[in-house]
């Protein structure tokens, strides 16, 4: 009878030993498909493996699962989210103080295991915090890239609406004038014309060497001095555009108070002469030259507005090509200085009107 029992005692203890086995293995094979999982995803993986590290408290194969979770705690530190990867750091030493009140063992080696998981938590976190820095350097270059785009782009455009309002009013003058030449019969005619060339080429030359001085020195418009600046000016653009359009046969009528100009800011006296340029190139595109031009500027305790009233030709398209640039062009200008600009139809008057921000 005591040979049966004994014969029975190690059959089941047979059994144990090969479902111990089978228990570890299968937890061995979880732990290896965690760690799988947070090669695609951290946080998966690592919550699978701190289920396994749990399971595996009570297995001979606890201690070296215990130590496996605690290597990768940088990697989830690292990778995961901050809250949940605090979670996983909390988790494996609370699974540390376990595992040392059940296995007495593990307890001489304790500080090799915490320091294992102090280190790696550690790579892990100056991982992430360079990442970090990484990514926040790599959004302000992007920022920086951008903003020198931007600049670029704001700087084509600057310099396209120069040119325009270069070419556009002075080279049109001059070959409004050159069709007088040409066709016109009376000597005095020719002359004032001719006249009027010499003058336009020669202020388009005087102010693209003003731009190309502006460029090459990063200088603003109010840096603008000099004799150049003096024939920018309101005042001398008035009298030039004034003789233009009177030699062409356009009647202009010019209301304005010169201490008003006298008083006004430079930014805004340059501004206002060549939304005033564009406008007279209009004239001479469209205008009806039996009908009056009226040029007026005037000024409030805070604003100085400029009006430009021209009657519109009846006849069709003018020979001159237009850009398409001027209205938009006399518009940008105005909003750079925090004004305006309207223009459209009354009747057979074609009116255009600027206000500027005295500033």
């Amino acid at each position: 009878m005591s040979d049966v029992i004994a014969e029975v005692g190690r059959d089941d203890a047979a059994t144990m030993a090969e479902t111990s086995a089978g228990t570890a293995l299968a937890l061995v094979l979880m732990a290896n498909a965690a760690l799988a999982l947070m090669a695609f995803r951290v946080s998966i993986g690592a919550a699978i493996l701190a289920g396994v590290m749990l399971i595996s408290m009570f297995s001979p194969v606890g201690s070296g699962i215990g130590l496996l979770g605690m290597a990768v705690s940088g990697i989830v530190v690292a990778k995961a989210d901050r809250r949940f990867a605090a979670c996983y750091v909390v988790f494996c030493a609370l699974w540390l103080a376990g595992s040392f009140a059940l296995h007495e063992d593990l307890r001489e080696t304790g500080f090799v295991v915490g320091g294992l998981l102090l280190v790696s938590a550690a790579i892990g976190a100056a991982y992430a915090a360079l990442a970090e820095r990484n990514r926040a350097a790599a959004v302000r270059i992007s920022g920086f890239e951008e903003e020198r785009e931007e600049s670029i782009k704001g700087e084509r455009s600057r310099i396209a609406r120069e040119l325009h309002d270069i070419v556009a009013h002075h080279i049109t003058m001059a070959s409004m004038h050159a069709s007088v030449v040409s066709m016109a019969q009376d000597p005095e005619q020719r002359d004032k014309s001719l006249k009027v060339i010499a003058g336009s080429t020669r202020q388009a030359l005087t102010e693209l060497r003003w731009m190309l001085h502006v460029l090459q020195n990063d200088d603003d418009e109010e840096s603008a001095d000099g004799e150049s600046a003096r024939d920018l000016r309101l005042g001398a653009t008035l009298g030039s555009i004034r003789q233009n359009l009177e030699a062409l046969g356009f009647a202009t009528a010019v209301d304005y108070d010169p201490k008003t100009l006298a008083g006004l800011p430079v930014e805004t006296d340059l501004a206002l002469g060549r939304i005033l340029q564009e406008a007279a190139t209009n004239v001479v595109k469209h205008g009806d030259r039996a009908q009056k031009v009226r040029i007026s500027i005037g000024q409030t305790a805070t604003s100085v507005h400029l009006v430009v009233r021209n009657g519109v030709a009846k006849a069709g398209p003018s020979a001159i090509p237009s850009s398409g640039m001027g209205l938009e062009n006399m518009r940008t200008r105005a909003s750079q200085r925090g004004g305006q600009v309207d223009a459209g139809g009354d009747g057979e008057v074609w009116i255009v009107r600027c206000e500027l921000p005295l500033r």
